[in-house]
């Protein structure tokens, strides 16, 4: 199935097992929709617009967030797997990305307070200048996180994934 969303409004609305790969989100504005299923590989989305919007079991590869609407921001993603994504700069406050792989992603500059990444993978991800407080990481693997770097005052970390914490500053670990 092959969508043109540039500049349109949806709202109320389930897709299912939908092929958006290098479809045009441009402008266009997504408000109480739920997506189960669907790929969304290199997407288009600058000015989108997404208002209480559920991702469950996506699949997204090289998307830049970043061009995203800031003002109109809110969504959840559920058992989604993310690959070379871009989040910079974004204000993603109690982001929600339970159970997702999240793999090579660029998180920098980013509010990610009180945003759940339980039960996530987070290899080679980067999270650069982040205010990460109060995040849970409770049973997520694989993060590199410096707390140098990052805001991790408050956050939830398990045992023994939390010894990444220390991994950035070359110690030695018997």
């Amino acid at each position: 199935m092959s969508h043109n969303f540039l500049n349109s409004a949806i709202s109320d609305e389930t897709f299912t097992g939908c092929n958006y790969s290098s479809v045009n989100f441009r402008g266009a504005r997504l408000t109480n929709c739920r997506f189960i299923r669907c790929n969304f590989s290199f997407v288009k989305v600058d000015g989108l617009r997404l208002e209480n919007v559920l991702f469950e079991g996506c699949k997204f590869v090289g998307v830049e967030f970043y061009k995203c609407e800031k003002r109109f921001l809110g969504f959840r993603m559920h058992e989604c797997v993310l690959q070379a994504c871009n989040f910079s700069d974004l204000p993603l406050k109690k982001l929600d990305f339970t159970g997702s792989k999240i793999h090579d992603c660029h998180f920098s500059n980013t509010n990610l307070r009180d945003a759940d990444f339980s039960d996530t993978d987070l290899t080679g991800t980067l999270f650069h200048r982040c205010d990460l407080e109060k995040a849970s990481f409770e049973r997520a693997k694989n993060y590199l996180i410096d707390p140098a770097t990052n805001n991790v005052k408050k956050a939830r970390f398990t045992f023994p994934d939390v010894v990444n914490l220390l991994k950035c500053y070359d110690i030695i670990i018997n």
